[in-house]
């Protein structure tokens, strides 16, 4: 039996936000929230898995767009509130400059991470040159005290 959770969905862009509850209306056994937010400001007490969809808006303005310095600190107050074998999903899109650089970022945040702590794994398709990929982040399991 699955345990019961909130959905929290964040977004800065207030047309993604109706977009997705027009979307989830009907959806009465899970509790949602959706908030008119930047993701750097990623809040709970505890999460399970967190999922990242990086870039903008498809048909609406490119401009507005995530950025490495939030999308950084969202990352970083993910693991923060992440249960032991959680998991942070982050799709990527490299085929507009801010998500090249986010790419960029995160790969070599990647590498900064304990590796007793964290599994990470990196998912790109190479007969896309710029298309999108996965990065997963999984917190492991601490060894029980003997």
């Amino acid at each position: 039996m699955l345990s019961k959770g909130t959905l929290i969905g964040y977004d800065i862009q207030e047309k993604s936000i109706n977009h997705c509850q027009k979307l989830l209306h009907d959806k009465k056994n899970i509790a949602i929230e959706l908030r008119h937010q930047c993701h750097a400001q990623i809040e709970a007490k505890e999460a399970k898995l967190i999922v990242y969809n990086l870039g903008y808006l498809p048909g609406s303005d490119k401009s507005l767009t995530t950025r490495v310095e939030t999308t950084l600190q969202s990352i970083k107050r993910a693991q923060k509130i992440l249960i032991e074998s959680g998991i942070i999903s982050i799709t990527l899109y490299p085929g507009h400059p801010e998500g090249a650089k986010e790419l960029e970022a995160l790969l070599a945040y990647s590498q900064s991470l304990d590796k007793k702590e964290w599994t990470v794994s990196w998912t790109s398709w190479p007969n896309r040159k710029k298309g999108p990929s996965v990065l997963l982040y999984q917190k492991k399991k601490r060894p029980l005290p003997s």
